[in-house]
């Protein structure tokens, strides 16, 4: 398996071309919390599968409840943002860098009941594929999303990459991305990332009901992991 240094420089050509005027990656900064965020709702919370087959987005009108939940950690300094021509473009976002036995600071959200979903399946997630298993200081990639015009272009693996690259300066061991779909699922894996916790979708009851039922090919919450070279 490569080295995140092997990745990233096998890459760097690309980040070259890619930081022009036109386009640009950088850390999200606090005057950037609010336009990521409606960005976010433009975007991810209309098209992820697990928010799509909730229906989160009706009518151009967005559950916010589970938006507040989902951007509890906005704003940290661990998130970026991809511009083209000042406008946002895509954007990994809500990031968080844990600690076996730390406790976590999230802006407050109140929960709707589509947001009670989106958590208790996200937290039995997030429990099953044991995070600190041989690591103590974890970065978990939350929300990754590309504009509709910019996707198949390579710019969601970028924004992985970098992700990886504020993971590692930060100190952290490992990354985690809760791949709820199986395009982030597959350029985690183009990254050297390991599957280590697969919950199906249709494996997902409550009362005996499934939960969630996103369209093909979207078939199950996949943890994808990356540990750096202590």
């Amino acid at each position: 398996m490569q080295t995140h240094d092997q990745i990233y420089a096998s890459t760097k050509l690309e980040f070259v071309m890619a930081e022009t005027p036109e386009l640009t990656i950088r850390k999200v900064e606090p005057a950037d919390v609010e336009p990521v965020r409606r960005f976010m709702k433009r975007t991810f919370f209309k098209d992820e599968p697990i928010c799509k087959s909730l229906k989160v987005v009706v009518d151009d009108t967005v559950d916010e409840g589970v938006v507040d939940y989902c951007l509890r950690f906005l704003g940290q300094g661990l998130d970026l943002v991809a511009e083209y021509n000042g406008n946002i473009v895509g954007s990994s976002c809500s990031n968080v860098l844990i600690e076996k036995g730390s406790s976590l600071v999230e802006r407050p959200y109140t929960l709707t009941d589509k947001g009670k979903i989106v958590k208790d399946l996200l937290e039995y997630v997030e429990e099953m594929a044991n995070p600190f298993d041989n690591a103590n200081r974890v970065f978990l990639l939350n929300l990754l999303s590309v504009d509709p015009t910019f996707r198949g272009r390579g710019l969601g693996k970028k924004l992985l990459i970098e992700s990886m690259r504020v993971a590692k300066e930060h100190g952290a061991q490992r990354v985690m991305v809760e791949c709820t779909s199986v395009f982030t699922n597959a350029a985690c894996r183009s990254l050297g990332f390991r599957d280590v916790f697969t919950l199906k979708y249709a494996d997902y009851k409550l009362d005996g009901k499934v939960v969630v039922n996103p369209e093909p090919p979207h078939y199950a919450v996949v943890v994808a992991a990356f540990d750096f070279d202590q």
